[in-house]
């Protein structure tokens, strides 16, 4: 409806010297000003050069004389909706009329009434006399400033429009009929209802994660999974985290399940440090490279790596998870257990070499 309202086609013919408008900026509400002059857009060089078409709202630019902060600052010209750095006085802070350039999109209603202007804005008690008209407009009606009738004084006479107009009237009279209308209660009411509609909101949010989180649980994939740590004693028969499983937790290097394994198996508790640091590059050497056989020493932990590696492999099978037992068992090369058994004992990287 408002942006029917300020097309120029409508809102021009109105938009006369003293014309009485009220300016609100996307969330921000200026309040009501008055109408200096209107100008249609110009282009500065990089629309020209970009070829960029504006709307018919945005092709004029009005001046109003609007009361602003004292810290605000002004624009005599905009390429904006509105110029950056304007702000209307807060609570108990200082004004002053300033004319602040603006696109039609910033005029949210126009005003049956008009007041005169001086001829010469440019000095301060020129527009504070502006102010004193306004504020004298805002006395003489409490109950709202007269506002032009889109239809009768400003001949609108789109269908679509005067249907929607009609809606509008009949909310505002359900809203006028309303026990909480004038209400001295409705701002308190107001607050506990949105954080209502707030809290509401996060429940479904919550309710909405339950449900994906349900659905995840349903996949026969994880059943699978769980089916697994079950067998392995990571999780007891309640699906309660058992130690084996806080254990894997903390292993962010390496298959968790194997290491897991091999830990509470004892199977480090016989090895030296150098033969565990020699056994444990088995988990993180990915390259594919050619190293001749292993000594006995190291192939045993490895063949026992690889066993309990099987025994992994067997279990995810019987638990219905598309596991390779091959392929598993590849992902634990030895083609760095010699070099780093060798420099655990001290040996220099150029005498492996």
């Amino acid at each position: 409806m408002k942006s029917v309202i300020q097309h120029p086609n409508y809102c021009l013919p109105y938009l006369q010297a003293g014309r009485l408008v009220k300016i609100k900026y996307e969330d921000v509400v200026y309040g009501w000003g008055v109408v200096v002059a209107f100008n249609e857009r110009r282009r500065n060089r990089d629309e020209k050069t970009q070829e960029v078409s504006f709307s018919p709202q945005e092709s004029f630019i009005a001046d109003i004389l609007l009361m602003v902060a004292d810290a605000s600052s002004t624009a005599t010209r905009t390429h904006q909706k509105m110029p950056s750095g304007i702000r209307p006085p807060g609570p108990g802070e200082k004004g002053q009329m300033q004319i602040v350039p603006c696109m039609l999109t910033c005029i949210d209603a126009i005003a049956y009434v008009r007041v005169h202007l001086p001829p010469d804005l440019r000095s301060a008690d020129e527009r504070n006399g502006v102010k004193k008209a306004l504020d004298e407009v805002k006395r003489r009606f409490p109950d709202g400033v007269p506002l032009l009738d889109p239809i009768e004084n400003m001949g609108i006479t789109d269908a679509s429009f005067k249907k929607l107009l009609r809606k509008i009237e009949v909310l505002e009279s359900r809203l006028l009929a309303n026990p909480l209308h004038n209400s001295p209660r409705l701002p308190e009411l107001y607050d506990l209802y949105a954080e209502k509609v707030e809290l509401h909101d996060k429940q479904k949010t919550i309710k909405r994660k339950i449900t994906d989180a349900q659905a995840v649980m349903q996949l026969d994939e994880l059943k699978s999974r769980k089916r697994v740590l079950r067998r392995l004693q990571f999780i007891n028969e309640a699906e309660v985290v058992q130690l084996k499983a806080r254990v894997a937790c903390e292993i962010s290097t390496g298959d968790e399940l194997l290491l897991s394994e091999l830990l509470f198996d004892g199977f480090f508790n016989e090895l030296t440090p150098e033969l565990c640091a020699s056994v444990l590059s088995c988990f993180i050497f990915e390259e594919k490279a050619e190293s001749p056989a292993l000594k006995e020493q190291l192939a045993k932990p490895f063949r026992e790596v690889q066993a309990k590696a099987r025994m992994i492999a067997k279990v995810s099978q019987e638990s219905k998870l598309p596991v390779n037992e091959d392929e598993y068992l590849q992902t634990f090369k030895y083609q760095l257990m010699e070099v780093v058994y060798s420099w655990a004992h001290g040996t220099s990287f150029a005498e492996i070499w």
